[in-house]
């Protein structure tokens, strides 16, 4: 079975996202026709704005859905932005008709919807943020075997970055780019899961930070030059 199977048959974790917000359990997973993609694109979790007591919730087609209407539409959406640092290769990899990626893999730290800094609208009590990356992320790595990774936002970063036994904040990272940008530098390959790959960390590309949207347009040079050398 592949992991695109595998993620959708979930029956939950132990305190994770799904099990504590039941009414919007439903792993959303882009499938893509390579079976070793190039590009992993990691954000923090599918924010579907669609109704969720709907009778027929299906993240997986409302995420397919939202990226149809983003490629036809170019909305200033989080798809949008991060297509910008690619120079648009990522939307022009996404086949419309079969709602699925060839090159790219697009996937989230936390795979069911919702949003996890909104205590308001959903149950954070209890959560183990990381129970969903735990069981299908580094499985995600392992299988796909990319040779680019692209993992956006604090939660996403801080639990892959210990993966390649990087020992300082995420933030660190962050400043290391700049100077790999500033030094003419090209990003190094680590090794994650027993994947070799090129590591990219990038804010938040939501836009409530309009410094997190500057970061990542600076950074654009760098995502799309480790890009042109897969």
């Amino acid at each position: 079975m592949n992991v695109f199977d595998s993620i959708q048959k979930c029956q939950k974790v132990r305190r994770c996202w799904g099990e504590l917000n039941p009414q919007v359990y439903g792993p959303a997973v882009l499938p893509c026709s390579e079976r070793h993609p190039k590009v992993m694109v990691v954000t923090e979790q599918p924010n579907l704005k669609r109704e969720r007591t709907t009778k027929h919730w299906n993240p997986t087609e409302l995420l397919i859905d939202y990226l149809r209407e983003t490629k036809r539409w170019r909305s200033a959406e989080v798809a949008n932005r991060i297509d910008r640092m690619f120079k648009g290769a990522l939307l022009k990899d996404f086949d419309e008709e079969s709602g699925s990626f060839n090159e790219f893999y697009w996937t989230h730290f936390i795979k069911c919807p919702g949003k996890i800094r909104s205590r308001k609208e959903f149950n954070t009590r209890g959560l183990l943020a990381d129970a969903c990356a735990d069981r299908w992320l580094l499985q995600e790595i392992s299988q796909l075997k990319p040779k680019l990774i692209i993992s956006f936002g604090s939660k996403a970063s801080m639990w892959i970055l210990p993966k390649i036994n990087y020992k300082e904040k995420w933030t660190e990272r962050i400043w290391e780019e700049f100077k790999w940008i500033i030094d003419g530098r090209s990003v190094p390959y680590v090794n994650i899961g027993g994947v070799r790959a090129k590591l990219i960390v990038a804010l938040h590309p939501s836009g409530a930070n309009p410094l997190a949207l500057t970061f990542n347009e600076k950074i654009g040079s760098l995502v799309k030059a480790a890009f042109d050398t897969l």
